[in-house]
């Protein structure tokens, strides 16, 4: 398949995020239940998915944030898929 789309990257980070602050609450959550829901939505891979989890790990661990547990930050990854988390990160914060 192709670089992910702009609203594929948007999902998976909608997604990476609820996991990330269900464990930064310590609320117990199943990973295979995120990559099953952007498998679903995006067609892609689990490896895909995984990977793409992973690259979303590396922009925070670049900028200083937790990411998932088990998620190993991969740095080979899409600008737009930064530009994504950097807008998220954004819109939250103008939220609260």
């Amino acid at each position: 398949m192709s670089n992910w789309s702009e609203e594929e990257n948007e999902f998976v980070v909608r997604k990476y995020f609820e996991m990330l602050s269900l464990q930064f609450s310590d609320e117990d959550f199943v990973k295979a239940d995120y990559w099953r829901s952007v498998m679903e939505s995006t067609g892609r891979t689990k490896g895909a998915v995984e990977y793409k989890f992973q690259n979303i790990s590396a922009i925070l661990d670049e900028i200083g944030m937790r990411w998932v547990k088990g998620y190993v930050p991969m740095v080979a990854y899409q600008q737009s898929l930064k530009t994504s988390v950097v807008d998220y990160l954004e819109h939250m914060i103008s939220i609260s």
